[in-house]
């Protein structure tokens, strides 16, 4: 492909994709831009080191860590000292047509998305309803 995207990238933009339909992005956003988003988080999420340890186990249990969420964030142009795909990328999306602010968006919902999901605590969601229940009693 164009960007070189590894297997592990693929398959980390595709759940990145399916994870998508917990937000409401398709509702907002062409699928391009999900689609995009979606690679550009894989490839700032997956350093040539291997994935960030909340990303190791992504289907279980998916988490981005701030620090990703930062670097992803912190501005397209800063990025392309970050690898040769990241460079291509930004390249390519600075030469398109493709709304920005639209790809920023996705990826601060994303980034959200992934961050209440790891600080999800479904132990403490059922005592929280149960406790509920009986003060309802």
């Amino acid at each position: 492909g164009v960007f070189g995207l590894g297997v592990e990238e693929q398959a980390l933009a595709h759940s990145i994709i399916n994870d998508s339909y917990a937000t409401d992005l398709a509702l907002l956003y062409p699928p391009h831009i999900i689609a995009i988003t979606a690679i550009f988080l894989a490839v700032v999420l997956r350093p040539a080191g291997g994935l960030p340890a909340g990303l190791a186990a992504h289907a279980a249990s998916p988490a981005v860590g701030s620090a990703a969420a930062q670097s992803a964030l912190a501005g397209f142009g800063g990025l392309k000292q970050s690898g040769p795909k990241l460079a291509k990328l930004v390249d390519w999306l600075a030469e398109s047509k493709v709304d920005m602010e639209a790809i920023v968006d996705a990826t601060q919902e994303m980034v959200s998305l992934y961050e209440c999901w790891e600080g999800y605590n479904e132990k403490a969601v059922r005592e929280a309803f149960a406790k509920m229940l009986k003060d309802m009693k």
